[in-house]
């Protein structure tokens, strides 16, 4: 096609890209969401709930950097992939955390670990997307394409309070 012309597909991929990004920061949002009813179940102080929802941001900042590069080396697709697995994982540990199973004192332990590595694995995120959209859109559609990406984020934090306080 046309590079300059906007196919369904594209706009599908940034539709794709927007989900990811809605995701991602519904995650995020999600431990302070319920914050207070673990402090409640489990045996954490107010202080180390803060470590946990500091986790995440950690692991993020330190792995911006280095996700961008690799996904300037391995591709934004293989990244996203990546990413995916990742995000999948920090979820898994973060309900292994609360299973009656394991002793009271892995579940903090569990979070911190939970949530950093959702953190790394989440940072590769935008220079991914940036990566794909600069890749599929042409130049003038960058800016909306980009902007619907992160725009998302914004409906994730936005939807993640009513939803995730219906689950708990």
């Amino acid at each position: 096609p046309d590079p300059g012309a906007s196919t369904q597909v594209r706009w599908r991929i940034v539709g794709l890209l927007s989900l990811l990004s809605l995701g991602n920061y519904f995650n995020r949002i999600s431990m302070p969401v319920a914050g207070d009813r673990i402090m409640q179940l489990y045996p954490i102080s107010e202080v180390q709930m803060g470590w946990v929802y500091s986790a995440l941001l950690i692991a993020y900042a330190a792995c911006m950097v280095p996700g961008g590069w690799l996904s300037d080396r391995l591709g934004g697709w293989a990244m996203l992939t990546a990413m995916g697995f990742g995000t999948a994982a920090g979820c898994g540990l973060t309900a292994l955390a609360g299973w009656p199973g394991l002793a009271v004192a892995w579940v903090w332990p569990l979070l911190l670990g939970a949530r950093a590595i959702m953190g790394a694995f989440t940072a590769p995120l935008y220079p991914a997307a940036g990566r794909i959209v600069s890749g599929w859109l042409p130049f003038p559609r960058r800016a909306q394409a980009n902007g619907l990406v992160t725009g998302a984020a914004m409906l994730g934090i936005a939807l993640a309070h009513p939803v995730f306080g219906t689950l708990i």
